[in-house]
């Protein structure tokens, strides 16, 4: 992870994956992607459910 501004895997505390449509959840992996997060971090969020 890159010195981002905020931290958004305190954000994603306050997302819930199942309650997202595909395209939001492809969204917040692009996102954390962009940002300079690991694959592995959109992947450990995404089986929270």
């Amino acid at each position: 992870m890159e010195n981002n501004q905020y931290d958004l895997l305190e954000v994603l505390d306050y997302i819930e994956p199942a309650e997202l449509s595909y395209q939001d959840w492809i969204n917040v992996g692009m996102a954390l992607n962009y940002e300079g997060y690991d694959v592995s971090v959109w992947e450990e969020w995404s089986r929270r459910d």
